[in-house]
């Protein structure tokens, strides 16, 4: 019989602990050499104590994750002599745990690596193998500057923490958590928000509340406590969600009449630099508003470390077990991890069906990466063509049609006339993969969704004029090198109070064109009808009150810009007089259909329909929309 082999063993205990991780997360975490961690799990591959799936995500660059089997786990409990119970409860590894990880995979892996960017170093535990097998302690490099940071010595994803206040208590569910640590052995508790841009940040209000809320729990008063109370980090996909993120915060606490929370704040792109410099003066802090490195004003407690993590895993309880055959011990479902495993490589017509956590789960093994951009891009745009997809992927049809045929198959999308909607398993889908869990209803409204497509498949012709205009202007940007942001006529539509009534907001498009460090946001109305001049005058007097609110301020847009495609240049008359008189005080640029399609968007065919002229429309000067575009070297 062979001897125990230690990387073995440590790659087993590690994936109890965080199921799901890739080779390289793997050796970041045991400080294990590229080669000792290939041997290790190929070592549990085939004694079948670990399992291994496809990484389908577009934004994860890994091969392939790996999680433990219910042997695996038998494995550790003779190990050290105790019941597999116990290795069970310990690790709270139920299948319902491993499915909302699946399903959550793409945040999860990104929030691992960055935990693991600030975990400290195990020298101890660093082990290669030789030339002859035997394995041998391999020497590290620790930056003196690194070892005197701030470094997370316990952490998770998925958690949930309980609070408890005058008036309820609150199970608060964050992305991660962790315990961070100084080398003067002060300590803090952090909590994470990661953002993956898949919903309007207003959908983290209520969480947001809710944990401003939580600063009234007993157990955090007074100055020697409230030090006690988690920090939040806050990592936003861009600058204005980040803007976005601390606008809430900051209006949940005043609202509420209560202190700011301590949170640090920055984005995706900023993060990255923490692998190479956890020094980095990347986040925004809200205790001396300026820019630090993470923790820097922190005071922190210097009470011992607790023994037990203050987080528990989510889902907060185990799951009722469906069939006989899946055993439950102290309340935890024993992972076989049959549902998910097994999942990997079953028949996808088994699972067309399906619509529980479990099958969903396995849906999002078996999808590949262009099935998922193709899903995301249908939601966040409905009703466009095969074809449209294919521009916007810049992919192929070979590619796109066998991805679609499959979504249609697994009931996520369904088709209308050529087009293609979110059906409702998509949808269940969308909310599980945003974080939104089982509150399908609450992410449909932040999505605007709530009253279904059904408006835009009653004026499809509309939404079809809408989505050509788009679509000539991310090719625009494509070819020029340019960025463009798209937001949806359901997605655009903004509802607020300003003064005694409320007021909306409906454009029928919104968007950012960013051409290097000029950015111009923009709205989008297409005209197509032969409303009145009342019409207009209504419309432009929404528009010109949203701009001159904080609304659109919050979102961190400044200035605004509408653009007008019509039929005709008597009807772009009919727009620059009701502008005039209603005295617009926004940038209004019209056009007509026939121009556009003729000249291009990016071409001076636009009529300033908020500067008065004694000529008509079609002799009047045209201008760019967008002055980027009279710039050949941009």
């Amino acid at each position: 019989m062979k001897k125990r082999s230690l990387i073995r063993d440590e790659i087993l205990k590690a994936l109890r602990e965080h199921p799901l991780l890739s080779r390289r997360q793997l050796e970041l975490l045991l400080h294990v050499s590229s080669a000792g961690v290939r041997y290790g799990l190929r070592e549990l591959r085939k004694r079948g104590w670990i399992w291994q799936a496809n990484a389908r995500r577009p934004g994860m660059r890994a091969r392939a994750i790996y999680a433990p089997t219910r042997a695996g786990l038998e494995e550790l409990a003779r190990q050290v002599g105790v019941p597999f119970s116990d290795v069970a409860a310990h690790a709270r590894l139920s299948t319902e745990r491993l499915n909302r990880l699946v399903v959550t995979l793409e945040r999860v892996f990104q929030l691992r690596t960055l935990f693991l960017w600030l975990s400290p170093p195990k020298p101890n535990r660093l082990m290669s193998r030789n030339r002859s097998g035997k394995q041998v302690s391999k020497p590290t490099n620790v930056s003196p500057s690194a070892a005197g940071l701030w470094q997370a010595v316990a952490w998770d994803v998925e958690v949930g923490k309980l609070f408890s206040t005058k008036r309820s208590a609150v199970w608060i569910p964050f992305h991660g958590a962790a315990i961070m640590q100084h080398k003067d052995k002060r300590w803090t508790f952090v909590v994470v928000e990661f953002d993956l841009n898949r919903a309007p940040v207003e959908g983290v209000r209520e969480r947001f509340a809710q944990f401003v809320a939580a600063q009234d729990d007993p157990r955090y008063w007074g100055k020697e406590k409230e030090v006690l109370f988690p920090v939040l980090l806050v990592i936003a996909q861009d600058e204005l969600r980040l803007q976005e993120y601390y606008s809430i915060l900051r209006s949940t606490a005043l609202s509420r009449q209560l202190p700011m929370p301590r949170a640090y704040l920055t984005t995706v792109r900023a993060m990255l630099s923490l692998r190479n410099d956890r020094a980095s003066p990347i986040w925004y802090s809200t205790i001396s508003g300026h820019r630090t490195a993470l923790l820097f004003d922190t005071e922190g407690s210097r009470a011992p470390l607790p023994d037990q993590v203050p987080w528990r895993k989510m889902p907060l309880s185990g799951t009722k077990p469906k069939s006989e055959g899946r055993e439950k011990i102290n309340g935890v479902i024993t992972p076989e991890l049959s549902g998910i495993e097994q999942g990997v490589r079953q028949d996808k017509k088994k699972i067309e069906g399906a619509s529980s956590l479990s099958e969903l789960a396995q849906i999002s093994l078996n999808l590949t990466p262009l099935a998922k951009r193709l899903l995301d891009e249908i939601a966040a745009h409905p009703l466009l063509t095969r074809e449209e997809l294919t521009l916007l992927l810049r992919g192929t049809l070979r590619w796109v049609r066998p991805a679609l045929a499959e979504m249609i198959q697994l009931k996520l999308i369904e088709p209308y006339e050529s087009r293609y909607l979110i059906a409702p398993k998509g949808q269940q889908y969308l909310a599980l993969v945003a974080g939104f869990g089982n509150a399908v209803c609450r992410y449909a409204r932040a999505r605007g969704w709530a009253g279904g497509f059904s408006e835009l498949v009653r004026h499809l012709e509309h939404t079809k004029a809408e989505n050509e205009f788009f679509l000539h202007l991310a090719e625009v940007a494509r070819v020029r090198h340019h960025r463009l942001t798209w937001l949806s006529e359901l997605e655009g539509r903004l509802y607020y109070e300003a003064g005694p009534r409320w007021h909306s907001f409906l454009p029928d498009g919104r968007g950012a064109y960013i051409a290097g460090k000029k950015r111009y946001e923009f709205a989008l109305e297409i005209d197509r009808s032969r409303s009145p001049l009342a019409r207009f005058r209504g419309k432009l007097s929404e528009y010109d009150a949203c701009i001159n609110s904080n609304v659109l301020r919050s979102e961190g847009i400044e200035f605004l810009r509408l653009l007008v495609v019509t039929n005709s240049w008597e009807r772009a008359e009919a727009w620059r007089r009701s502008a005039v008189e209603e005295k617009a005080r926004f940038p209004i640029f019209i056009t007509t259909f026939d121009r556009l399609e003729a000249s291009g968007v990016d071409a001076p065919i636009w009529l300033r329909g908020d500067v008065a002229r004694s000529e008509r429309a079609a002799a009047s000067p045209k201008v760019y929309c967008f002055e980027c575009f009279s710039d050949k070297s941009l």
